[in-house]
């Protein structure tokens, strides 16, 4: 192994250790400098000098203007929000900043960094297999051990486990990304290798939550597949993987936890979400980030008046109730969050719409909700960086799926599956956040593209 792919393969090693050391800090001190904003900050800052000053990519031109771009981005931002200095707001502002933004710049660096080094799969597959194996370890150990933390703060109605890791949203669309080794360990290991698909598959089950639950069952089937596509015989361990993960669910606790859902939203149409499942599952909240219901309450009769057009429910939006009713199920509550955030965007001034209404509370413009934090990703960018934030954040993934689409007959079964994964991500983005506002499920998504653009190469290399 050469020393550049040790040292990455030690990184990736150690960011599984980083974010358990990080989720403990979290869970029990008021610590607001943790392991993981020290790493990862790193991380960036060495990915921005990368660019700059070592870099001798083709993508380095197009890179460099990108992240000048973002640097003017964040000083108009600043200059935007009517604010009173205060150190407190500047470190929220940055704070969030440093959580959303940490994706685009990463794509930055690894567009560079692989053009540059040209890494092999084989690097990537096994990054991807170890952390696979030590998020499992670190799964399956508290749930045998029972010293798990649970994945909603009402326990005694919702059930799951989040291993030793803070957020159950955040460990979930990790293993749903890693489920993309079960394709490797059928295809490119030892046949008794089949055998980690199993706690692979149950450390995911135990979660209990609808994303873990659905992604477990997406990444299985696409892993399946793409086996099957790629290898016409391998029926068998195939079957052995769908018994794995049939014997998987009744680990799970989904089917609980999706009747009393249910069964709480139908008795209590006008509440804030599930109750209690802002914790663990949710836990990217500002500390401001409760009552919000009885702040759309207060600020309801007293903009209506204003606001003809203001949106008071989650029907307003989506006119079929049928449809309307599934996606409140599947929100969990951030349809009030949304609701609140989008009424005072539509009735913010220009400024506020082209550059967002920021993370603070903003009294000229009524943005004092306590729920800021949507925790529906693509919305909070939209809402808290505004339409130009917005393009601006979404231009280094555009670029990809450009480059993707222009190298589509390149595309293995490998790169379809990566792509498929990363499609899978975004989908959880949308409906349970904590993949592009969260640097430790992020942090994979871009290792995703790199492995996407190393399967292209190696592609173009043999013909």
């Amino acid at each position: 192994m050469k020393k550049w792919d040790k040292i990455i393969y030690i990184f990736f090693l150690l960011l599984p250790i980083v974010d358990l050391c990080t989720s403990l800090i979290t869970k029990f001190t008021s610590a607001s400098i943790t392991p993981g904003l020290i790493v990862k900050g790193i991380i960036l800052i060495f990915c921005i000098l990368y660019v700059f000053v070592f870099s001798k990519s083709k993508y380095k031109k197009k890179t460099v203007i990108y992240l000048c771009l973002l640097l003017f981005f964040g000083i108009t931002y600043f200059l935007a929000k009517n604010y009173t200095f205060s150190v407190v707001k500047f470190l929220n502002e940055i704070k969030y900043a440093f959580k959303y933004f940490y994706f685009p710049v990463m794509i930055c660096g690894v567009l560079n960094m692989v053009d540059d080094y040209k890494p092999s799969k084989e690097l990537v597959i096994k990054i991807l297999i170890s952390n696979a194996v030590i998020y499992t370890i670190l799964m399956i150990i508290p749930y045998i051990t029972s010293t798990g933390f649970n994945s909603y703060t009402e326990y005694w109605l919702y059930k799951g486990e989040s291993g030793w890791f803070f957020s159950a949203n955040e460990v979930g669309a990790v293993l749903t990304l890693l489920l993309i080794c079960i394709y490797y360990f059928i295809n490119y290991r030892k046949k008794w290798y089949i055998i980690l698909v199993f706690p692979l598959l149950i450390s995911i089950a135990i979660i209990g939550t609808k994303v873990s639950f659905v992604g477990l069952l997406i990444m299985t089937f696409f892993c399946l597949i793409a086996t099957l596509i790629n290898k016409k015989e391998a029926i068998i361990p195939c079957v052995i993987v769908g018994l794995f993960l049939f014997s998987s669910l009744f680990f799970s606790p989904i089917f609980n936890n999706y009747t009393n859902l249910k069964s709480n939203i139908n008795n209590n149409q006008d509440n804030q979400g599930i109750s209690g499942i802002n914790q663990n599952g949710d836990s990217n909240i500002n500390n401001n980030n409760s009552k919000s219901d009885d702040v759309h309450k207060q600020n309801k009769g007293k903009n209506e008046s204003n606001n003809l057009n203001e949106i008071n429910e989650f029907e307003d939006l989506i006119s079929n109730r049928f449809v309307a009713s599934k996606l409140k199920i599947l929100l969990s509550g951030r349809d009030r969050f949304l609701i609140n955030n989008i009424n005072v965007y539509a009735n913010s001034n220009l400024s506020d719409k082209l550059f967002g209404l920021g993370w603070n509370d903003r009294p000229e413009i009524n943005y004092t909700v306590s729920k800021k934090v949507i925790e529906i990703d693509v919305a909070d960018i939209f809402i808290h960086y505004g339409i130009i934030g917005f393009l601006i954040y979404f231009l280094p993934l555009f670029y990809c799926l450009v480059l993707g689409i222009i190298n589509i007959k390149y595309f293995t079964i490998e790169t379809w599956l990566s792509f498929l994964t990363l499609m899978t991500e975004m989908g959880i983005s949308i409906f349970a956040g904590h993949v592009l506002s969260a640097p430790a499920v992020s942090t994979y998504l871009v290792l995703l593209i790199g492995l996407m653009m190393i399967t292209i190469r190696e592609k173009k290399e043999k013909k």
